[in-house]
């Protein structure tokens, strides 16, 4: 079977499952009980304004905190340990500033070679501000038809199709990013794909 590139969430790249833009970047909606415009908000501490829209990036792990923000119960997890931030102040005022870069991984292989170029691979991603760098790992089939291990880099703000591969144009940021990123994965003992060929753990070098 031949599998074709996927552009059913063009502009971003590529889809579900994918470490380009198109298999991470979905809207989030916030609804909340009395939020209607003329009358009272049912919660002083969440009053989101009918019909707004931010292009702020979210996560996943945000969630827990900020549901935690708005019930009033402290976090039992110190703040240099917390995954997430408290999404409450864009919610209502606006006022939020991402403290921390945003991390992706996912060290697995779909299945043989599906997936190669279209970024569902083996792979792990980090996003601090509008830069985004992502590490493939290699499809992990000794096929012969499979990338070796790569970087790249895109600055999403005027690229958010990822068609162009900023690594050698900046690759004092890339650097920077990519120690951030393998930092990240050794503090979180994050499960680290196996070379077929090798049988160990990818190692994670610079490139």
């Amino acid at each position: 079977m031949e599998y074709q590139r996927d552009f059913h969430n063009l502009p971003s790249k590529s889809g579900k499952g994918s470490g380009y833009d198109g298999g991470m970047r979905i809207p989030m909606i916030v609804a909340w009980s009395g939020q209607n415009p003329q009358n009272a908000f049912a919660n002083k501490n969440l009053k989101i304004k009918a019909g707004s829209a931010c292009d702020e990036p979210v996560h996943g792990d945000d969630i827990f905190p900020t549901i935690l923000s708005l019930a009033g119960i402290p976090n039992p997890i110190a703040k240099t340990k917390q995954d997430g931030q408290d999404l409450r102040g864009l919610l209502t005022s606006g006022d939020f500033k991402r403290e921390k870069a945003l991390y992706w991984h996912y060290p697995h292989q779909w299945y043989r070679d599906v997936g190669v170029g279209l970024g569902i691979e083996p792979f792990s991603a980090i996003r601090e501000g509008n830069w985004k760098l992502i590490y493939f790992y290699g499809d992990g089939a000794t096929d012969g038809k499979g990338y070796d291990p790569r970087v790249e880099l895109y600055d999403l703000s005027t690229d958010l199709s990822e068609e162009n591969n900023l690594l050698k144009k900046v690759p004092a940021r890339a650097l920077s990013l990519q120690k951030k990123l393998f930092n990240w994965l050794k503090e979180a003992d994050a499960g680290i794909p196996i070379i077929s060929s090798t049988g160990r753990p990818a190692d994670l070098s610079i490139q």
